[in-house]
């Protein structure tokens, strides 16, 4: 699915920074994946759950390390639609 939502450009190019998150247990090919497009945020050793995990680390890495200050943040799952 990441495949399909990289071939999007309808958007010029930097007014939106596309991120995958994935979480602990990122095997060789996620690896792989991630020396190839550069656009994946592994969050090693955080497991998905619904009062923390995954989710709540992405908005945290996202506020403390990210090289740009955003006024928008947004988590969307593959079946969302945002406008």
């Amino acid at each position: 699915r990441r495949t399909i939502f990289r071939s999007f450009d309808s958007l010029p190019p930097g007014a939106v920074d596309a991120r995958f998150v994935v979480g602990a247990g990122a095997g060789v090919t996620v690896l792989a994946e991630q020396a190839a497009h550069g656009d994946l945020l592994l969050l090693n050793g955080t497991r998905e759950n619904k009062e923390s995990g995954k989710n709540l680390d992405y908005f945290l890495l996202v506020a403390e390390r990210m090289p740009r200050r955003y006024s928008w943040v947004v988590k969307a799952d593959a079946d969302s639609y945002v406008v």
